[in-house]
Formats: structure tokens, C-alpha cells, sequence
């Protein structure tokens, strides 16, 4: 039988799946660790609190594999454009694709802005 193709690594800048600007733009808007360091130079706090997120435990490299396993999922299915929803370690996930790749994609959890303050501590 054919030997597993290796895991692709997300880090890899040369991924073909996500642009680094979007890469870092989802991170920016849904990585609960990331938004928290931006929480003092945000004026309008309630907007925060509107928003979904990956789950706080996960590291970048989780929500990047994530991404990438429901990325390989709905392409498979023959989704090259729209919401593809699934779960990954337990966790209700959306990856948005629009022509073939990853435009955004964020966890279903909701954090309080003292929730997310909190995660600097």
C-alpha cells in the first residue's frame, strides 16, 4: 500500500492552501491569545465580545491544523466556495473558502473581554 503522505506543515510559508495574509488575519481576529495582546489598544471592547473564537488552549499550530484538516475535508467533498462547518478536538470549527482556498475561519467559543485580559496574566 502507498506509505501516508506526511502531514503538510502549516508554518510553511510555501502552503498553497492560505495566504499569509490571511493566515495572519484570521489569527489577528480569532486566535483568543493574539487578540488578547491587542486589548489595550482597543477602544470599542464590545466588538470583541461579538465575535467567536478558536478555544483559548490551542496553539497557533492547532488552530493552523484545524484549519488545514477541515480545509482538505471540504475540498475532498468537492466545496471550493462557501462555509465548510466541522468538529476538531471536540471543537466546532468554520473554514470559509472562496476560490479553492482559505479566505478566513474561527472556533465557535466566546470570550468576555475580561476573559480575554485575563489570558495575558
Amino acid at each position: 500500500s502507498m506509505p501516508a503522505a506526511p502531514m503538510p506543515d502549516p508554518d510553511d510559508d510555501d502552503d498553497t492552501w492560505i495566504s499569509k495574509g490571511n493566515k495572519d488575519h484570521l489569527l489577528d481576529r480569532h486566535d483568543p491569545n493574539r487578540v488578547a495582546k491587542q486589548t489595550k489598544h482597543i477602544s470599542n471592547k464590545s466588538s470583541l465580545e461579538k465575535r467567536t473564537y478558536f478555544n483559548a488552549s490551542w496553539n497557533e499550530n492547532k488552530i493552523l491544523r484545524a484549519i488545514k484538516t477541515g480545509y482538505d475535508q471540504a475540498i475532498a467533498a468537492g466545496i471550493r466556495n462557501g462555509n465548510y462547518i466541522f468538529t476538531y478536538a471536540g471543537e466546532k470549527v468554520t473554514v470559509v473558502i472562496a476560490n479553492g482556498y482559505v479566505k478566513t475561519a474561527f472556533g465557535d467559543c466566546r470570550y468576555s473581554w475580561i476573559d480575554l485580559f485575563s489570558l495575558l496574566q
